[in-house]
């Protein structure tokens, strides 16, 4: 046989290796409280540029690299407060987060927003005639700089922390749909949903180079595409799942869901990948056979994926010096492994 087929079951036990894993603080409680209304782009960029807190309260479209740019140094607290940022300026340029500047990103709105899906599966903002739905503000409408980075780019030593809001909508001509986590950045989500974003190279929504970490302990990544590898996510850096969903994200080449990269890390010990299809290795995943510190343990699950029509959850290739840790397993873990057979 060309594969060998297993099941991670509790009672297995394997040489592990231990991972440290980042334990995220829980979300700040979110008010408006010390918080500036942003009413239009010129408001916008002021927070922008200055620094300090504010929130939406109309719809807005960027006019300027001032309205879309934060700069080095500052932090930037925004509530999309149920309201739609589109990326307009200079035919869509993403949200940049230049070094050291962070970003805290809520949303406490209610207001629902249509999308329609195209041919390519870009959702693209319809609020008369869409068949998707979302409820809370969005950030939609980025077509990246540069052919990279759809809706964000952060600098080196840049942090996002995604407590809330949609990244739907967005694309890039090259890499990455949504967030571009380059250098050594950070992006932590922990809720929100990032979803219909497209690259026509890797992943279609989210990018994480060798120096930058990226730590999703909640929300959803659902329905990307990319047209290579990682249809939501492509690691070569620091992935750490403790929760969240990806969800019905596609590749035409390997990894459906998540694609790790040699010398790469992925520790997963919560969440689930499931529903994905990749058109070549790893429907769920596809880890990489040189140099990837691999942990997978608490209740992580990696189901119902294909690899075109064929159910392939996790794809390890082997012959390598990549290993597989099986990491303090508890009730509810399932991940399908499909080993590569040496050779193939």
């Amino acid at each position: 046989m060309r594969k060998r087929i297993y099941s991670i079951l509790l009672a297995i036990a394997m040489l592990a290796t231990i991972i440290p894993i980042t334990v995220l603080a829980e979300d700040p409680p979110h008010t408006h409280d010390g918080y500036t209304a942003i009413s239009d782009a010129t408001e916008l960029a002021a927070l922008f540029t200055n620094g300090g807190s504010g929130y939406l309260t109309a719809n807005i479209t960027t006019n300027s690299d001032a309205s879309r740019l934060i700069k080095a140094g500052k932090t930037v607290n925004l509530c999309l407060n149920g309201f739609v940022l589109t990326l307009g300026y200079n035919n869509g340029q993403n949200i940049g987060i230049e070094g050291n500047g962070v970003l805290n990103l809520y949303d406490c709105g209610t207001k629902t927003h249509k999308f329609s899906v195209g041919t390519n599966g870009l959702w693209i903002l319809d609020e008369t005639s869409g068949t998707e739905t979302v409820t809370g503000g969005v950030i939609t409408g980025g077509k990246g700089g540069g052919g990279i980075a759809g809706a964000v780019y952060m600098a080196s030593g840049a942090q996002f922390n995604m407590y809330g809001g949609n990244i739907i909508g967005n694309q890039a001509s090259g890499n990455c749909g949504a967030v571009y986590v380059d250098g050594a950045s950070i992006f932590n989500m922990s809720g929100g949903t990032i979803a219909g974003n497209i690259a026509g190279g890797l992943s279609g929504a989210i990018h994480i180079t060798a120096s930058a970490v990226f730590n999703l302990s909640g929300g959803t990544i659902d329905s990307n595409k990319s047209n290579s590898w990682g249809g939501a996510v492509c690691s070569y850096g620091t992935f750490n799942m403790t929760g969240g969903a990806i969800t019905n994200n596609t590749s035409t080449q390997g990894g459906g869901g998540i694609s790790i990269s040699d010398n790469s890390t992925f520790s997963m010990s919560g969440g689930e990948i499931s529903g994905c299809i990749s058109g070549n290795e790893g429907g769920g995943a596809c880890i990489g056979q040189d140099g990837v510190n691999l942990s997978i343990g608490g209740t992580a699950v990696i189901t119902g994926n294909k690899r075109n029509s064929t159910t392939e959850n996790l794809y390890l290739r082997t012959g390598g010096t990549s290993r597989l840790g099986v990491n303090a397993p508890a009730e509810g873990m399932s991940v399908g492994i499909t080993m590569q057979t040496p050779g193939q």
